[in-house]
């Protein structure tokens, strides 16, 4: 979601190049290769309950033959100044991949809270309802289980003297404007701390601000080749979607407005590719260049 994508009243926040959600330990110190979400029977999993910072962290093989139980979350802000196109259409998309990946679509295994006007009210996405589905998705969560949280709608950002980065971030309910929002210190307390070692939780949040949602200890901001490998594709991308032959072949029938249109466009772009750049190497950094920088520290 881009951040054009923010609540009434909300002042923009430039998201930048994406950030990728914390996690509770870095992945230092594993062996073989990296497992496929929700690959039945093995997963790699830290043994250790304890977070630490990166370059200390050790994981182990864990087993994860435990249920599997997923909480899908789709907001379209219906008839709202804030509305989406789509959001309920991700979470419907996303049901028979969780299936590929042995997740149950079960009303025992599967939680979906939508605001479409037909969804019943006790499994629409207000606060409330997060709140006690959240619990629901951790309750009774022990070790080899993989539980999944899927938010697909808005985020917002606000200022506070609480927070180590001068921010909180949050998720947005279908009645934020009356219930208030979800905030990072209370996801932090009720979605994973909760959690034993050897439960493997994995959150995919499609909305603005979502790198600190979860309040973790550590971001992955990546390494500097990471980055550059990233924006290498953008430009590549931003590069082809460019009709350059018709443009060649209008300023050869004099005339050149579409070319010169496309290249002032590809110009903007690619500032805009260097500022992310160095806004993000930037961050990379923070972490002396293993990937990760530190965030809510005291979450530890």
């Amino acid at each position: 979601m881009s951040a054009t994508n923010m609540l009434p009243g909300q002042a923009a926040i430039p998201c930048g190049l994406p950030i990728a959600s914390g996690m509770l330990s870095p992945p230092t110190g594993v062996t073989g290769a990296a497992p496929t979400l929700g690959q039945p029977v093995v997963n790699q999993v830290s043994s250790h309950p304890a977070v630490r910072a990166p370059g200390e962290a050790t994981q182990s093989i864990a087993q994860l033959p435990g249920k599997r139980k997923s909480l899908l979350v789709g907001i379209n802000y219906f008839g709202t100044d804030a509305e989406l196109h789509g959001c309920i259409a991700d979470v419907k998309r996303i049901i028979p991949l969780l299936e590929q990946q042995g997740f149950p679509s079960n009303e025992e295994h599967q939680l979906v809270l939508l605001d479409d006007h037909h969804w019943p009210t006790l499994r629409r996405p207000t606060l409330a309802n997060m709140r006690q589905a959240i619990r629901w998705l951790t309750h009774d969560a022990k070790t080899g289980d993989a539980l999944f949280f899927h938010y697909s709608g808005h985020g917002g950002r606000e200022q506070s003297s609480h927070a180590a980065s001068g921010f909180v971030e949050t998720l947005c309910p279908e009645d934020y404007d009356r219930a208030g929002m979800l905030l990072d210190t209370e996801l932090f307390q009720t979605l994973v701390r909760p959690l034993p070692s050897g439960c493997r939780l994995t959150c995919l949040m499609d909305c603005c601000h979502s790198g600190g949602v979860l309040n973790l200890p550590y971001l992955f901001t990546g390494t500097q080749e990471n980055l550059q490998q990233a924006l290498k594709g953008k430009a590549i991308s931003l590069a082809m979607s460019k009709d350059w032959v018709r443009d060649i072949h209008a300023m050869q029938h004099g005339n050149p407005a579409a070319f010169l249109q496309d290249v002032s466009s590809m110009g903007l772009g690619l500032w805009g590719l260097w500022k992310q750049h160095r806004s993000a190497s930037e961050a990379a950094s923070q972490g002396g260049g293993t990937g990760f920088a530190t965030d809510e520290e005291e979450n530890s």
